[in-house]
C-alpha cells in the first residue's frame, strides 16, 4: 500500500533484525497491513479435515485471548467492571459472527475475520463518552439502562459502518478511501499500541492506566510494581517468540506456557482459585445468581426500550450528536482503510486475482450482521489468514468454521465453566502488551524504513496529537496536517518544463529560419505537465520559473551580443496549459502577478496563455465579456497557433515582409554559387499549379513522382506529422528523393496555395545536380524544424 493517496508502488515489508516479516504479528500491525512487493509462494501439503481442524485450533489459541483483551479495552471504564465477564462473551460472540460471515461470504476460503484492533479505540471512545456523560450529567439513569444504551450505541455504530462499507464496495469507491493519509493512520495505530500497552500493564497490576502520569500508582507499591514488571516481561517474551520463531505453534505455545506456569505456581504456593481471584490473578466470577449469566439470557442487557428512553427522555441524544456521529464517520474510514490494506496484503500473497470491491462488500456485510446481533466492528485478520493459507492448500473452509465453533462454545459454556474465567489476567495483559509493543515498534520506529523523513515525522505528530487532544480531534488534526504536508510537497515539485527550440509547426524558408534563430532568446515556451492541477503552491513555482527563465534569456542574449545593452523589441513567454486538468482562482491571480513582473523586466516580456481547456480558460480570464472573449481567443488557442503567431510578430519586426519571386525562392533553396542562367533553365522545368483551400495536393499512398515549391499561400501535412508549410518551402521532396509512395497526405491551406511543381520526367542529366542540391537543402531545413518543434 502506498504511503500517499496516490498511485505509488507497493511498500516493502518491514524488517526486524534483518528478518523479513513474512508472518506478521498478531495485532495486524504495519506488517499485516502493508502489501509486499513480491508475490508469496504458498507451497505446502494438502491438508485433510483433521489437519484443517488442527489449524483452526491453533488460530483459536491466539484469537480468543486477543478478543478478550480487546473487550477489556472497549469497556475500560470502571463502570463496566462488574459486567465484564458478560461483555467479554459478547465480544467473543461478535468475533464468531464475523468468522462465520467471512467463511461463508468471502471468495478466500482460508479467510479469518474477527473483531479487529483498528476500530477498537473508536468503540472505546463511544462507550467511555456515554459513561462520562452520565457521570457529569444531572440524571437518574440506572446502571442497566446506561449499559443498554452503551451496547445499543456500539451495535448501531457497527451496523452503520457495515452499511457504508457495503456501499463503498458496491460503488467501487475503495480507491477513494485509500486517499486517507497513511501517516495519520500510522499515528492512530501507534496510539492504539500505546493504549494497549498501558492498559495491559494496568490489567496485570490492577491499577488503571489512562496516561503516563498514572504510572505513579504502580511505582508507589512494590507488589504492584512486581506485577507490572511480570506483565511487561511476559508481553516482551511473546513479542520475542513471535519475531524470532516461524513455527505456527510458537506463539500459541508461548501463551499456553504462561497459563501452565501460572497454574503450577499457584499449586506450589497452595493457593485456591478463589485466592487467585481475590488477588486479581484470575477474573472475578459474575455477580448475582449464576443462572442470570446463562448464554440464552445474555441478550437481556440489550434493553432497547430503555436505551431509546435514555437517548430521548434522558438526554442521551446530546452525546450521540457530540461523540457518536463523528466517531462513526472516523470509524468507517479507518476500518475501510485498514480493510483495504489487509485485502491488498492478502492479494499479494496469492496467485489468483482477488476482487477488492467484492471483499470490501464482504467486510461490510459481516459488520452489518454483527451490528444486528449487537456486536462490534471487525475485518480480516491478516496474520491468521496467512497462517491458514500456508498450512491448508485444499481450499477447505474447515479452519474458519473451527474458529467460529470454538468461539461459540466459549460463549455458550455455563458461566462457572467459562474458559475466560479460568484464563489468568496475566495472559490477557501480556497479549495486550505484546500487541501494543508490536504496533508502537512498527509505526513509531520501523516505519522510517518505508517512509520519507517528512512522513515519518508526520506519524509522530499524529501520534502526539491524538495523545494530547483526544481521539476525534487529534485524528482530524493529523489528517489535516498530513494533507497540508502532501500539498506542500506537491507545491515544491516542478510543474512546468522549459521547452527548448520552441518553434511552431510552420515550415519557414531558410532566411526566416535564420532570423528566428537569431531571435531565439525572445520567445520562450513553458509547458505545464500533463494531467496536473495548478493550485496556489504550484502556480507560485511556475511564476518563479517563468521570471527566472526570462531573466536567463535576457542574460544569454546580452552575452551573445558581446555584452552590449539589451535591444528593444517584442518578447514573448508562452505558458502552455495543454493537458492541465484544472486551475484554482488563487493560481490565476498568481500568474497575473507574474505577468506584471515580466513586464517590469528590461526586455518588457508579454505573457501569452495557450492550450487551456474551456474550464481552465474561464478561471484564467474571469469576469466581463471582454475577458470571456480573451479566454476564447488567447487562453484556449492551441500552443502551436500561439507560437506561430509569435513567430510572425518577431519576423515582422526583424524581417519586414517583401514580395519574393519564384526565381529568388529557387535560388535561396539551391543557395548561392549558381549562375543565373542555370537557375533560369531549372525554373523552366517547374510547372505552376493552383489548389483551392483544403484541396488535396497528394494523398497517402500516391506515387512520389513530383515535388513542389510553395510560391504563394500555404500547405498542411496530414497524420502522423502535422506541419504547416509556408511560402518558399518545398513539399513532397523526401518521398521524391527516396522514390517511394507518399507516407502522409498534403492539402492546401485555408487561403489556397500556388505551387511550382517539378515532375520526375523533367529531371535530366544537366539539371540533376541542381535538383539534388535543392532537395538536400530543403530536407535539411525540414530536419531542423523537426528537431526544434516541441515534443
Amino acid at each position: 500500500m502506498p504511503t500517499s493517496i496516490q498511485g505509488s508502488q507497493p511498500l516493502e515489508p518491514l524488517r526486524h533484525d534483518s528478518q523479513n516479516l513474512d508472518e506478521p504479528l498478531l495485532g495486524d500491525s504495519m506488517a499485516t497491513r502493508v502489501a509486499t512487493g513480491s508475490s508469496f509462494s504458498v507451497e505446502g501439503h494438502r491438508a485433510g479435515p483433521s489437519a484443517a481442524l488442527a489449524i483452526g485450533f491453533v488460530n483459536c489459541l491466539v484469537t480468543i485471548p486477543a478478543t478478550v483483551a480487546f473487550a477489556n479495552i472497549i469497556f475500560v471504564r470502571p463502570f463496566f467492571r462488574g459486567s465484564l465477564p458478560l461483555l467479554q462473551r459478547l465480544v467473543l460472540l461478535s468475533s464468531a459472527v464475523h468468522q462465520l460471515c467471512f467463511t461463508m461470504g468471502s471468495s478466500l476460503p482460508f479467510a479469518i475475520g474477527q473483531v479487529q484492533d483498528i476500530g477498537l479505540i473508536f468503540l472505546m471512545s463511544i462507550a467511555s463518552a456515554i459513561v462520562d456523560w452520565r457521570d457529569f450529567a444531572d440524571t437518574d439513569i440506572s446502571d442497566n439502562s446506561l449499559l443498554a444504551f452503551v451496547l445499543v450505541s456500539l451495535a448501531a455504530a457497527t451496523l452503520c459502518t457495515g452499511c457504508i462499507l457495503v456501499v463503498i464496495g458496491r460503488k467501487k469507491l475503495s480507491q477513494y478511501v485509500q486517499l486517507l493519509p497513511l501517516p495519520a493512520v500510522g499515528g492512530y495505530l501507534a496510539f492504539i499500541g500505546f493504549f494497549l500497552l498501558l492498559n495491559g500493564i494496568g490489567l496485570v497490576s490492577g491499577v488503571q492506566l489512562v496516561t503516563l502520569t498514572d504510572v505513579g500508582g504502580i511505582l508507589a507499591d512494590s507488589c504492584v510494581l512486581a506485577k507490572a514488571l511480570l506483565g511487561m516481561g511476559c508481553g516482551g517474551g511473546l513479542y520475542f517468540v513471535a519475531t524470532r520463531f516461524r513455527h505456527p505453534m510458537a506463539l500459541p505455545g508461548a501463551m499456553l506456557t504462561i497459563c501452565l506456569v501460572f497454574f503450577t505456581s499457584i499449586f506450589v504456593l497452595g493457593w485456591t482459585l478463589k485466592d487467585a481471584r481475590n488477588t486479581g490473578w484470575l477474573p472475578l466470577m459474575p455477580q448475582g445468581h449464576i443462572d442470570d449469566w446463562a448464554f440464552w439470557r445474555m441478550f437481556r442487557v440489550y434493553d432497547l426500550p430503555a436505551a431509546i428512553d435514555t437517548a430521548t427522555v434522558g438526554g442521551g441524544w446530546r452525546v450521540i450528536m457530540r461523540n457518536w456521529v463523528p466517531s462513526v464517520v472516523a470509524l468507517t474510514f479507518v476500518v475501510a482503510f485498514g480493510s483495504s490494506l489487509d485485502i491488498a496484503a492478502i492479494a499479494s500473497s496469492v496467485t489468483s486475482p482477488v476482487d477488492y470491491d467484492f471483499e470490501m462488500v464482504t467486510v461490510g456485510k459481516s459488520n452489518v450482521v454483527a451490528g444486528v446481533c449487537g456486536g462490534f466492528t471487525g475485518s480480516y485478520i491478516f496474520s491468521a489468514t496467512l497462517l491458514t493459507m500456508r498450512r491448508d492448500k485444499s481450499g477447505s473452509r474447515i479452519p474458519g468454521i473451527a474458529v467460529a465453533l470454538a468461539e461459540l462454545i466459549a460463549v455458550a459454556l455455563p458461566a462457572e465453566y467459562s474458559i475466560v474465567l479460568y484464563m489468568p489476567t496475566l495472559l490477557f495483559g501480556s497479549v495486550m502488551v505484546f500487541i501494543g509493543v508490536d504496533l508502537c515498534n512498527e509505526w513509531l520506529l520501523q516505519s522510517r524504513h518505508i517512509m520519507s523523513a517528512r512522513e515519518f515525522g508526520e506519524v509522530w505528530v499524529s501520534f502526539l496529537l491524538i495523545v494530547h487532544f483526544g481521539l476525534e480531534v487529534g485524528f482530524l488534526l493529523s489528517v489535516c496536517i498530513s494533507s497540508l504536508g502532501f500539498a506542500y510537497l506537491v507545491a515544491q515539485q516542478p510543474v512546468t518544463d522549459h521547452v527548448h527550440g520552441c518553434c511552431s509547426r510552420t515550415h519557414h524558408n531558410a532566411r526566416e529560419q535564420e532570423a528566428l534563430f537569431r531571435l531565439r532568446f525572445r520567445k520562450l515556451h513553458l509547458r505545464f505537465k500533463r494531467g496536473c492541477f495548478v493550485f496556489f503552491g504550484s502556480a507560485m513555482k511556475a511564476a518563479e520559473k517563468a521570471v527566472a527563465t526570462a531573466c536567463d534569456a535576457e542574460r544569454m542574449e546580452t552575452d551573445e551580443n558581446g555584452g552590449s545593452a539589451l535591444e528593444t523589441g517584442v518578447r514573448f513567454l508562452v505558458l502552455d496549459f495543454t493537458g492541465v486538468e484544472g486551475v484554482d482562482a488563487t493560481a490565476a491571480k498568481t500568474l497575473k502577478a507574474a505577468e506584471t513582473k515580466l513586464k517590469t523586466l528590461p526586455g518588457c516580456w508579454t505573457l501569452r496563455l495557450a492550450g487551456a481547456s474551456p474550464s481552465v480558460a474561464r478561471t484564467l480570464c474571469p469576469g466581463s465579456d471582454d475577458a470571456a472573449h480573451l479566454a476564447r481567443t488567447v487562453a484556449e488557442i492551441s500552443a502551436d497557433a500561439t507560437l506561430e503567431e509569435c513567430d510572425e510578430l518577431l519576423l515582422a519586426e526583424a524581417e519586414p515582409w517583401q514580395p519574393v519571386s519564384f526565381h529568388e525562392m529557387l535560388k535561396e533553396l539551391v543557395n548561392n554559387g549558381v549562375d543565373d542562367a542555370s537557375m533560369d533553365t531549372l525554373a523552366k522545368h517547374f510547372q505552376p499549379r493552383h489548389f483551392d483551400a483544403g484541396e488535396t495536393i497528394f494523398a497517402e499512398g500516391d506515387e512520389g513522382d513530383f515535388f513542389a515549391i510553395i510560391e504563394q499561400g500555404a500547405a498542411e501535412s496530414g497524420p502522423p506529422v502535422f506541419i504547416r508549410f509556408g511560402a518558399g518551402s518545398s513539399v513532397g521532396d523526401l518521398d521524391y528523393s527516396l522514390g517511394r509512395t507518399r507516407r502522409f497526405s498534403m492539402t492546401a491551406g485555408s487561403s489556397g496555395a500556388k505551387l511550382q511543381v517539378f515532375e520526375r520526367s523533367a529531371q535530366t542529366a544537366t539539371n540533376k545536380e541542381l535538383v539534388m542540391k535543392l532537395l538536400l537543402r530543403s530536407m535539411a531545413l525540414t530536419t531542423t524544424l523537426a528537431f526544434d518543434m516541441p515534443h
